[in-house]
């Protein structure tokens, strides 16, 4: 398999509608942009993470995608999302391939402890601790 990474989970994150309106504010075209996030079911290290992430926006040919992985880049850090955003619905399944019973379940039983435990609207956000990411 590409990269080793031994498969990975797609889930969309987040969907955005924008409306574009003529002089009188009439609706004159409407769409729909999708975020997403990965999950690979091994560990890896951020270099093999960035060479992933780049080969993919290359790939894509997607200027959003480039941008995105050119903050992660810039961040040093790679962001993703367990919980619900206020106002949005929590991520939802999308593709996934290959195993699924390393990292990616770890990530699940992560997320469904912070959506079971954590009230999102009352905490700033945090770092997990080492028990959780090893």
């Amino acid at each position: 398999m590409f990269f080793k990474l031994g498969g990975f989970r797609i889930d969309q994150s987040s969907e955005n509608v924008y409306t574009v309106t003529d002089d009188q504010d009439r609706e004159v075209y409407k769409y729909v942009k999708s975020s997403y996030l990965v999950v690979f079911d091994r560990r890896v290290s951020w270099t093999v993470n960035v060479h992933v992430m780049n080969w993919v926006a290359l790939e894509s040919r997607n200027e959003d995608l480039r941008r995105y992985v050119r903050m992660q880049c810039i961040k040093e850090t790679s962001t993703i999302r367990s919980s619900n955003k206020l106002e949005k619905p929590p991520p939802k399944f999308a593709f996934r391939f290959g195993s699924q019973d390393g990292q990616i379940e770890k990530f699940l039983e992560v997320r469904k402890f912070i959506r079971d435990h954590v009230d999102v609207r009352e905490i700033e956000p945090l770092e997990l601790p080492s028990w959780i990411t090893d």
